[in-house]
């Protein structure tokens, strides 16, 4: 083997996330659901021929295909060992069977590895299924196998509606968590046949069957960025083995040769230096469309995603048989779209080219000096089903991609960026949300730097207007490792009732008095300080006291995922039209912003009682003002006092 086929290549982080069980009937059938029904998405009129469920018997021998090394298709020994009706789901039973060999397979895998889902097996020329479960801490020949004929009904599957085509599928998607597929519960003798197989005790071999990890294809990110790539497909509930893959191009037709049963197979999320992609095995081809996987991806039923082919660079055994082994592959041509993610397996369609939306980066770092300029492009109509993967996700982590490149070190660091996030909104009309802020952070600038964009996209793809196509996302900026932000060390105030400046907790102002501060800004992590002079107008129809805040700016923030903003920073999220929303993330604070904030109340009277009773008090009206003076820097930390109204009119 060349060793040029390793280059940008290195060991993956293994996957050890958990399966969560599902309701299968519920899910199946919500998933199944058809408004109308629809003609079939491809060209498909010969399905494969399909070894009858009815005939299958311990004993029986197969034969299975699938790809260890570079694109050639290598053949492997199958034994059934019993079947299971129903235990894949309602009408799709599981069979249960042992790879025998040849040893020279073996030799090199082990048994089934990540990336050999989908792998087809053969009786007679007819497909008895594909290879698609395995057992953790188990011997890795003994396999499970989706029957071929659940795979094969998903030829005649209509095109699934995305995107736009589906009104509301955005506010769905974030209630609805994926699920890579249940496990196979193995009955207690079908347990014992495998365990009986595997020359072990019975009530030692796993009872349940997981499906086979995807093996995911990561370039650009380094050990941290893996890591939290990691984490989130294991919060999709999607178990997945990761590799540091090569770079795809972004493809602009399709090319490359043909995909063939056994041949291997890519389901890409996005292209360019953040390429993200999951390899597995083709399991059949009729006409124009192609089955792979032989168990879901994300299980979101209809998807978009690239469909391209995969040369595998080498095949990595697992000799402990803890977690099995992994394919490390690199996408070759595009071949299509994915638009199926289904319990038998995800359908592609072949010669689609997808709609892809330009993330680009132009950032400097100011200390070497070194520029650094890419693009990653991610799948416009992206459907993967929850927001723990998705648009906002894969921009903004190819953004931290290209920050990392320029920065050339993990660690404390200062960022100042601005972005353009364009697009077509709700109404058909174009947007664009343009913005700037500064960041500081005494751990990991390069991550902290790209929250607020996150929040931001995120707001704009989950907004309760309906669906948003990205067409761009554009950030530039510079970064240090230089410490630039200011803290807020001491805040000196003064009234007409309280003269001079003086560090107070409570201060006495009079309604429509003025209110002076002077806040000393503390520079970095220096000595030096700084002095900003504000000054407001306490509300004529505040009463009794409030709270005085001196602090530095939260930006706009409409969710609690990433880390805790107070409930006035999704004060934009509360927009009564989408172009509202898009001017209330651009106008909002900014983390260089100096806010002064007074929360307090006003008092409300009511008019006399029937019966000329007395007038009674009323409620009471929040009374919120804002003071914001921006600064050159991020400003942290906070200083807070009381102010106390005394009744009288200022003079």
């Amino acid at each position: 083997m060349s060793s040029n086929r390793f280059s940008g290549l290195s060991l993956r982080a293994r996957a050890r996330g958990t399966q969560a069980a599902i309701v299968a009937i519920a899910l199946v059938g919500a998933l199944a659901v058809q408004a109308a029904p629809a003609p079939a998405a491809g060209s498909c009129t010969s399905p494969p021929a399909v070894y009858p469920i009815d005939a299958v018997h311990k004993g029986l021998t197969a034969t299975g295909s699938t790809v260890i090394d570079g694109q050639t298709i290598t053949s492997f020994d199958v034994t059934v060992l019993g079947v299971q009706p129903n235990g894949i789901g309602p009408g799709v039973d599981f069979i249960l069977g042992q790879i025998t060999g040849p040893q020279s397979f073996l030799d090199v895998t082990g048994g089934i590895v990540a990336g050999m889902s989908g792998s087809p097996i053969y009786v007679s020329g007819e497909l008895l299924g594909a290879a698609s479960y395995g057992f953790y801490a188990a011997d890795q020949t003994i396999i499970g196998i989706t029957p071929g004929q659940p795979i094969v009904d998903e030829f005649a599957y209509p095109s699934a509606p995305t995107g736009t085509d589906r009104p509301g599928a955005a506010a769905l998607q974030r209630e609805r968590l994926s699920t890579l597929g249940a496990p196979v519960h193995l009955s207690r003798s079908l347990r014992s046949t495998a365990a009986h197989a595997a020359g072990v005790p019975a009530d030692t071999f796993p009872s349940t069957a997981q499906p086979v990890p995807v093996s995911v294809g990561v370039s650009g990110l380094g050990g941290k960025g893996m890591a939290k790539l990691q984490n989130r497909l294991s919060k999709a509930k999607v178990t997945a083995v990761l590799f540091s893959g090569g770079t795809a191009s972004a493809p602009t037709s399709v090319g490359g040769s043909p995909l063939a049963p056994g041949s291997s197979f890519g389901a890409a999320l996005s292209y360019g230096d953040l390429s993200i992609y999951a390899v597995g095995t083709t399991t059949a081809v009729c006409g124009d469309e192609v089955m792979a996987f032989g168990h879901p991806f994300f299980f979101t039923g209809g998807t978009t995603l690239g469909m391209n082919g995969a040369d595998v660079v080498a095949t990595v055994k697992d000799p402990s048989s803890s977690y099995g082994g992994f394919k490390i592959a690199n996408l070759t041509g595009l071949r299509g779209i994915v638009d199926q993610d289904r319990v038998a397996g995800v359908r592609g369609l072949d010669g689609r080219i997808p709609a892809l939306v330009p993330v680009t980066a132009n950032i400097t770092n100011t200390d070497i000096p070194k520029t650094r300029n890419g693009e990653t492009d991610v799948l416009q109509d992206l459907e993967v089903g929850n927001f723990y993967i998705d648009f906002p996700i894969i921009a903004a982590y190819s953004i931290a991609n290209e920050e990392i490149a320029a920065f050339d070190r993990y660690g404390d660091g200062s960022a100042n960026l601005s972005w353009t996030v364009s697009g077509v909104g709700p109404d058909g009309q174009q947007f664009q949300l343009i913005r700037d802020d500064k960041f500081f952070s005494p751990y990991d600038i390069t991550f902290e730097s790209i929250f607020e964009l996150i929040g931001e996209l995120d707001a704009l793809q989950y907004s309760q207007f309906g669906e948003v196509q990205f067409t761009g996302v554009s950030v530039t900026g510079t970064l240090t490792q230089d410490h630039d932000y200011y803290s807020v060390d001491k805040v000196l105030s003064s009234s007409s009732l309280q003269r001079g400046f003086d560090s107070r907790k409570r201060l006495q102002v009079r309604p429509g008095g003025t209110v002076h501060l002077r806040v000393v800004l503390g520079v970095g992590d220096t000595d030096e300080t700084r002095t900003v002079n504000m000054s407001f107008k306490v509300p004529d129809g505040l009463v009794g006291g409030a709270s005085l805040d001196v602090r530095g700016g939260f930006p706009p923030f409409c969710g609690g995922f990433f880390f805790f903003r107070p409930a006035d920073s999704r004060s934009a999220c509360k927009a009564t039209t989408f172009e509202e929303l898009v001017a209330n993330l651009a106008g909002g604070e900014h983390m260089y912003d100096l806010v002064a904030e007074i929360r307090g109340q006003g008092g409300v009277t009511a008019g006399p009682k029937p019966g000329g009773e007395a007038p009674a008090r009323g409620g009471r009206n929040r009374i919120d003002v804002t003071v914001t003076k921006s600064q050159d820097q991020t400003v942290q930390g906070r200083r807070g006092l009381q102010l106390i109204v005394v009744p009288g009119r200022h003079r």
